[in-house]
């Protein structure tokens, strides 16, 4: 039998503020770790400029459109201080993990888009650009609306969750991002404007977190000199292979040949973060999975009237009796801190039993579903007993906090996850 396993999430931001920011969503969201976005140092792990080639230097000054998934981490108060957007500008961008050309001006674009063979008599500077000549580089001809509807932002950062011993990147992209103009008076909304801050609208953030991982191997050519100057030199042509994980999508993306799968996603007794929010994992369905917590001590042996705490929680289960011939046990469940508690349940051998606190009651039922997909306790008897000092004895499995999750489930307030399984 095939084990199921949980191969990936996609997960996308329900509802976000005005810009990239949160911003008037909720206040959970604020609680994911400001070191996702924002590095150490405070600049920003993304930002998109504008450039040949990703270089500012290499087109006009003016069309410095950038974004940082650092605004994430913005309250409300200060974004309403920006006029409900953030922008991030500077006139040396920092260092930053990713950057995308969006427009590009420079001598190929003149030359080879433009068609201009006279390049001495025309423009030499940004101011002197006729006409829509500025947004025009890169072989771009559209105007702002079909600019806006095809262009999409790309960008993995790397570590930000774990599955196992493994650390996951994020495969991140923002859709069809939308252009808010420094100075709007003077933008027609037919071409892009000539400076603007990024704004990103409500569900156009996107997270795919794949858990499948290889052992991938990339192989460059590397120029190396042999010998040395005073008695001459020549070069010489080496392959250097390097070898990585990561998952399909960074194999695709660094050309890499896989040599091997060395994780091939989450399954039962395995766990795995989403923002750092950690899941135990019990159990993997259809696009689904059960997490939940599994004490240390367990299972736990019980004599006939004894009472046991569940280690690392509130539970307190006491037997009252052991049937041997049927390999039954029965208890009563009690929540030591409120004091609510079931009545007489029978444990019977490998078929579990979920308890639900309820309106000052415990409630057990005979499966996670007729639960609610929500349990505060689980109890399963897995054997019934003759102890060495002849007391019978019954050994009962526990768990707890368990709920099952997906195919949609929300990892924090304002986003969903799709799980995919395998």
């Amino acid at each position: 039998m095939k084990v199921k396993k949980i191969a990936a999430l996609a997960v996308g931001a329900a509802m976000i503020g005005a810009t990239i920011g949160f911003a008037s969503a909720t206040t959970d969201v604020q609680k994911i770790p400001k070191s996702f976005f924002v590095k150490s140092d405070g600049t920003p792990n993304v930002k998109i400029v504008v450039g040949s080639n990703a270089a500012a230097m290499d087109v006009a000054s003016a069309a410095d459109i950038a974004v940082a998934l650092g605004s994430l981490l913005y309250t409300t108060k200060q974004v309403e201080a920006q006029d409900a957007y953030v922008k991030i500008k500077a006139e040396y961008p920092p260092e930053t993990e990713a950057m995308w050309t969006i427009y590009a001006y420079n001598f190929t674009t003149i030359t080879e888009d433009h068609g201009v063979s006279n390049i001495t008599e025309w423009a030499t500077s940004y101011k002197e650009l006729p006409g829509d000549y500025w947004y025009n580089g890169a072989a771009f001809t559209a105007n702002y609306t079909e600019w806006q509807g095809a262009f999409n932002v790309p960008v993995t950062l790397e570590g930000k969750d774990k599955a196992g011993k493994y650390s996951i990147d994020w495969h991140v992209t923002i859709e069809n991002p939308a252009l808010k103009s420094i100075d709007p008076s003077n933008w027609t909304k037919v071409a892009p404007p000539k400076k603007a801050d990024l704004v990103v609208e409500p569900g156009k953030l996107s997270i795919f977190v794949d858990y499948v991982l290889y052992n991938y191997s990339v192989t460059t050519t590397k120029t190396v000199v042999l010998g040395k100057p005073e008695w001459g030199t020549k070069t010489e042509s080496k392959n250097v292979t390097n070898y990585y994980i990561g998952d399909a999508e960074e194999v695709a993306a660094n050309g890499g040949t896989i040599v091997e799968e060395v994780f091939p996603g989450v399954s039962g007794g395995m766990s795995f973060t989403v923002f750092g929010k950690e899941y135990n994992v019990l159990e993997v369905g259809n696009g689904t999975f059960t997490a939940g917590m599994i004490p240390e001590d367990n299972p736990m042996w019980y004599e006939v009237g004894q009472s046991k705490t569940i280690p690392g929680t509130n539970w307190v289960v006491t037997v009252l009796d052991i049937n041997l011939q049927e390999t039954r046990a029965l208890v009563i469940v009690k929540d030591a801190a409120t004091g609510a508690q079931t009545g007489q349940v029978i444990l019977d051998k490998d078929a579990p039993k979920y308890f639900v606190e309820e309106d000052g009651q415990v409630e057990a039922y005979d499966s996670l579903a007729a639960a609610g997909n929500k349990a505060d306790l689980v109890l399963k008897l897995e054997d019934t007993f003759v102890g060495i000092d002849n007391h019978i004895i019954a050994s009962i499995y526990a768990e707890y906090g368990i709920q099952t999750l997906g195919p949609v489930f929300h990892p924090a307030d304002g986003w969903n996850a799709t799980v995919s399984t395998a």
